[in-house]
């Protein structure tokens, strides 16, 4: 079942693990929040994380800091064959392609492209619909809230509204 049709969070292929990244943007206050989850074929929650965003300068760098994240959490985590997806077409092509060499994020862009190569032996990175990406994007809208500069990573043991919004992306995809 793909994620468009079901308007939710879709299962990855056997033996590959999804990460779902997405940040939050406020333009007001150049601030924003980062989200991320990493589940299993079964939708199994692996870990997840989200934090507090201070200096941001647009949305594409908000976006960027999540999954850049979630790589590290991923590799420290040991993490082999992954599939990162993003509601970001622009993240999406910054970090798979030379396009933004020149930009303003690109030394983010490069540090991205190097844990996703040596953090991992197999890597895919994936635009979905912002529909797909519920439970990152409720945790980087829970980064906003965060006092300034702090982040919290779960692994194993989830507070309960972390479980909420990732029940609420799987039970869908049952139905």
């Amino acid at each position: 079942m793909s994620c468009v049709k079901a308007q939710r969070w879709s299962p990855p292929p056997d033996g590959i693990l999804k990460i779902n990244t997405d940040g939050s943007f406020r333009k007001t206050s150049h601030t924003g929040g980062w989200g991320f989850t990493i589940r299993n074929t079964e939708g199994n929650l692996i870990a997840a994380g989200a934090g507090n965003l201070e200096y941001v300068s647009d949305a594409l760098h908000a976006e960027a800091q999540a999954m850049l994240h979630a790589a590290i959490i991923a590799s420290q985590m040991g993490c082999q064959s992954v599939m990162f997806e993003t509601d970001s077409a622009l993240l999406k092509q910054a970090v798979t392609t030379d396009d933004y060499n020149l930009s303003s994020l690109a030394s983010m862009f490069r540090e991205i492209k190097f844990h996703l190569r040596v953090g991992f032996n197999d890597v895919k990175v994936v635009f979905c619909p912002r529909a797909c990406n519920g439970a990152a994007h409720s945790l980087a809208a829970h980064g906003v809230t965060m006092e300034v500069g702090h982040y919290e990573t779960w692994l194993g043991q989830f507070p309960e509204f972390v479980k909420d919004v990732v029940a609420g992306d799987v039970s869908s995809m049952l139905s």
